[in-house]
């Protein structure tokens, strides 16, 4: 499958004027002279929420049905909402990708990753407490299951399973 990268704005989103790339501060920014106002190409934020089963023996994946990685595993996760919470949005994915639920999550690590798709994302790893249950794929993963630690298929992200690593040592 071809996949477009993420392309510059090249037009001001407040009065339409094409913009131009300006030196500032020792970078070449986009520019608007019509505003004066410099647009900033800033990282999107992300989460992967890392979810053990019962017996700590188990993570729970899903299989991605988007690019980047579709059709690999990888952790619940995407992209942060305006309108949300960190937390609530950890929260919103692991339900919207496997319909499972947490008592309550923890903040473990971030993580940057350059993609090609969507230019520079920072990932906000979680780790969610208190899960349970039997997932059920659903929103944009084609799969979701528990896998034995030591049987984890290759990820779609190496963030991952340094997430999942770090959750171990929490």
């Amino acid at each position: 499958m071809m996949v477009k990268k993420k392309q510059p704005k090249i037009y001001c989103c407040y009065c339409s004027e094409k913009l131009t790339y300006h030196m500032e501060e020792g970078v070449k920014r986009l520019y608007c002279s019509d505003c004066r106002m410099y647009h900033y190409e800033n990282p999107l934020p992300a989460y992967a929420v890392v979810a053990f089963d019962e017996s700590g023996e188990r993570v729970l994946l899903i299989k991605r049905g988007v690019e980047p990685g579709a059709g690999m595993w990888a952790l619940p996760g995407g992209f942060m909402e305006v309108d949300e919470g960190l937390a609530a949005g950890a929260a919103r994915e692991l339900q919207e990708e496997t319909g499972l639920e947490a008592q309550s999550f923890q903040l473990i690590e971030l993580h940057s990753h350059m993609s090609d798709i969507y230019g520079q994302v920072i990932i906000l790893g979680y780790l969610a407490e208190g899960v349970s249950g039997e997932p059920k794929a659903a929103g944009d993963a084609r799969d979701a299951k528990w896998y034995p630690l030591d049987e984890m298929p290759l990820l779609a992200f190496e963030s991952h399973r340094a997430l999942i690593e770090k959750a171990r040592e929490v």
